[in-house]
């Protein structure tokens, strides 16, 4: 078999276990505090030479990581189910349950539930509401850093009916339309129009995607019967259209001039300009709170020159029409994460044309501001930081974090997907500057402020500075206390003429006095430090000297033992 020890001094070793192959796990040790651990095989006969390993640390104990995948589907009109994965690291301690809330704002959050399951139900919702949920996994430590879901709206949504009260005017080459939102929107607002045109009730043709309730579809041959229906578009889908139809009709001729035998009429007056065709799109862009959209002028212009165009611009707010000479624009103030998307129409001296297609769905995003919060503690040889995700992630959501440590003059950095880290191989007593950054889809944000770092060692070290006076009485003994852990208590020993050391004194303050008789003609001292792990290493012994007859006067001592008979 094997016997494993461990020891925390490589002097006093204490034994974990007896094995019978190679490897065991050695528990109950103390975070911050280095040892050692030694093995050796053992058979009938005998026993190998100890094998010790170099000094190590536990690591401390820390909250869970986030949990892992997160699913949130509507069950029906009031319940959501939510389903996620166990975190990838428990923190070093047992998971003990799951912390679930929800939110319909996303700032002001409700618990739920707390389970042990990765699965759970949250029911009594509102049907006319959307939902974000998060998931945090929580150990003996505390909760560790929530995963959050997208927004789930419990209702079973449906899509749009058609618009109501379809008007079609006709006019020469041209068919004025109106229509009213539908009754029934299917739950969602209503993004765009859908306008399309058929000379045979079978061959539709999109003339328009447009927000208004109005449209005129030019570019028709006179005296033929077109029909027309328009549909109600949300983010579900299309709805049904509603249709209708029209016959555009030429204007009635104008009087000819009179009398004289067969003198001809005069030269046809000139076309009458039309509506300009649909621009192209090129391209569309999302930037810092911004979008940039670019076009081609139509193909047909409608026999007049184009004067001027509008772009209606669907956001939050609702539809938005802004008009520009060029071809191009930028349109800037946008709020970064919000969806936009945008179309354009040509103008030329009969009035607006048709519109473009639409671009795609534009989310603006900008760097995210600082991490909140950042604070930090410090072990041997290490630190543990921890800080809150920042309040503006710029558009985009945050995939990890950019820890800058720096020391020295040399800087390192490192990255975590959680609100949390260790930061190890730290040097004790040397001030380490410590600041955090988010890292979204559109690159690194802003810096935290700093915090200072100093890690220290947390064994104990021997007192220092041990000073002695010897007295009428005995000995008064002071010292400073150690450079590194945490003293709560001294014990001062004595050898009196060459004997072996014996404990004289213990006390909870640097100073202490013990008794020593005329015959203490030889005396040494020294001091070690207690904490709540045991003794820590002796002081260098100092010798007493010895007083002179002009010396006079006791002095007060905490505890005392008159070892005086020691030869």
């Amino acid at each position: 078999h094997y016997d494993v020890q461990h020891s925390t001094d490589s002097t006093n070793w204490v034994t974990d276990d007896t094995v019978a192959s190679p490897g065991t796990t050695i528990t109950g040790l103390t975070p911050g505090i280095a040892y050692s651990v030694r093995v050796r095989s053992v058979t009938a006969d005998d026993s190998s030479a100890w094998v010790t390993s170099a000094s190590t640390q536990p690591l401390p104990p820390t909250v869970p990581g986030a949990v892992g995948s997160l699913e949130v589907v509507a069950d029906d009109d009031t319940t959501l189910n939510v389903t996620w994965t166990a975190p990838a690291s428990t923190g070093g301690r047992p998971i003990d349950y799951y912390a679930i809330e929800h939110s319909d704002d996303g700032s002001v959050w409700v618990a739920d539930d707390t389970t042990t399951a990765l699965t759970t139900t949250i029911d009594e919702l509102a049907d006319d509401s959307s939902y974000t949920v998060r998931v945090s996994a929580v150990n003996v430590i505390g909760a560790g850093p929530a995963r959050t879901s997208s927004a789930v709206s419990p209702r079973i949504l449906a899509l749009p009916g058609p618009p109501q009260a379809l008007g079609v005017t006709a006019g020469d080459g041209s068919l004025a339309l109106t229509w009213s939102p539908p009754a029934d929107d299917g739950g969602r607002s209503v993004l765009t129009f859908e306008v399309e045109t058929s000379p045979d009730g079978t061959t539709w043709n999109t003339w328009a995607s447009t927000s208004s309730t109005s449209t005129t579809v030019s570019g028709l041959s006179n005296g033929t019967a077109y029909s027309v229906r328009v549909s109600a578009t949300t983010v579900l889908g299309t709805g049904t259209p509603v249709t209708g139809s029209g016959t555009p009709t030429a204007p009635a001729p104008s009087g000819g001039g009179g009398g004289g035998g067969g003198g001809g009429g005069g030269a046809p007056p000139p076309a009458e300009a039309t509506a300009p065709g649909a621009p192209t799109l090129t391209s569309s862009t999302a930037g810092n709170q911004q979008i940039s959209v670019q076009w081609q002028a139509p193909d047909d212009t409608g026999g007049a020159d184009i004067t001027g165009y509008t772009l209606e611009l669907l956001g939050p707010d609702g539809p938005q029409a802004l008009t520009y000479a060029g071809t191009s624009a930028v349109i800037t103030g946008l709020v970064n994460g919000e969806s936009y998307t945008a179309h354009v129409s040509a103008t030329n001296s009969a009035g607006p044309g048709a519109w473009s297609a639409w671009t795609g769905t534009l989310v603006p995003a900008g760097p995210s501001s600082e991490p909140l919060g950042l604070n930090g503690r410090v072990g041997d040889n290490f630190a543990i930081v921890s800080w809150s995700a920042p309040a503006d992630w710029g558009g985009s959501a945050v995939s990890t974090y950019v820890i800058d440590v720096s020391a020295a003059g040399l800087t390192q950095q490192l990255t975590t997907p959680d609100t949390q880290a260790m930061l190890l191989g730290l040097a004790n007593g040397v001030a380490h500057t410590v600041r955090v950054a988010a890292v979204t889809d559109y690159g690194q944000g802003a810096w935290s402020n700093p915090i200072t770092l100093t890690p220290k060692s947390l064994l104990l070290g021997a007192p220092t500075s041990v000073s002695t006076v010897r007295t009428a009485r005995g000995v008064t003994v002071s010292w400073r206390p150690p450079a590194t852990g945490q003293a709560t208590r001294y014990v001062v020993a004595a050898s009196i003429n060459g004997a072996p050391f014996r404990r004289v004194a213990t006390t909870s303050t640097a100073r202490a006095s013990f008794a020593a008789g005329p015959k203490a003609r030889v005396i040494q001292v020294r001091v070690a430090a207690i904490d709540d792990h045991g003794r820590g290493p002796w002081s260098v012994p100092v010798h007493v000297m010895r007083r002179t007859l002009a010396e006079t006067g006791p002095t007060r001592h905490d505890q005392s033992t008159d070892i005086s008979h020691h030869k």
